[in-house]
């Protein structure tokens, strides 16, 4: 599971982002904070792989919390969740570092889209060594970033649900992978996997994580039959 503390000192915009997080089954909120000295103490005494981070607080700039997160050598990830569009905070957050700059506000799914995206090199950084592709895929999702869904409208995304349930219906079998999904539609992993997690969250597919062997479970959607 992916740790996540949420900076945010505004209790309903703290709830909202908490249950969006909550939809999804890799990631688990296990710390919140309302200002940078608490942020500050949290981030020492729990370990925290990504921290959900506004810019502006009540002592002080969340910039400046990434900033200090750098200077310290703290292995986390932050994603910058914030109503500041100004370029100059833009530019400061990945040039330490940030994962991704979401404006407030913004939907679920931009957000499931980041943190997938996340969740694809969070994993594959777990591993003691990496092969070289493995490396070119997390260079990739680095620089080209996430696709939008503000980009593409209804019918185009319900026709990418209608291939992905045709693909899992050839593949004759009791469910399918990220990985067979993207093969089938010719696009990447990340891409495959987020909309496997969207059709999970409406409801059109399920998921299983199916053991067998030496390693980690494969996770399998499956049609969601319905009575």
């Amino acid at each position: 599971m992916i740790k996540i503390m949420i900076v945010e000192d505004d209790p309903m915009v703290l709830d909202i982002n908490q249950k969006f997080i909550s939809k999804l089954n890799y990631c688990d909120v296990v710390a919140t904070a309302s200002s940078l000295a608490e942020a500050r103490s949290l981030i020492q005494a729990t370990h925290i792989d990504l921290v959900l981070l506004d810019v502006f607080l009540p002592d002080g700039k969340g910039i400046d919390y990434l900033k200090w997160l750098r200077r310290e050598e703290f292995d986390t990830d932050v994603l910058l969740i914030t109503a500041d569009k100004s370029a100059k905070s833009v530019e400061d957050a990945f040039r330490y570092g940030a994962v991704d700059y979401l404006v407030k506000p913004f939907k679920f799914e931009r957000l499931q889209e980041v943190l997938a995206a996340y969740r694809e090199k969070w994993e594959m950084t777990k591993q003691r060594e990496l092969t070289q592709s493995q490396i070119d895929q997390i260079n990739k999702i680095q620089k080209e970033g996430i696709v939008e869904d503000d980009d593409k409208d209804d019918d185009a995304i319900n026709m990418t649900y209608q291939k992905i349930i045709q693909c899992i219906k050839d593949n004759d079998s009791e469910g399918i992978t990220a990985q067979e999904v993207a093969n089938c539609l010719g696009v990447s992993r990340v891409t495959a996997r987020r909309y496997l997690e969207m059709m999970e969250t409406s409801k059109v597919l399920k998921l299983e994580q199916v053991y067998g062997g030496v390693g980690r479970p494969r996770n399998v959607y499956q049609l969601n039959k319905r009575k």
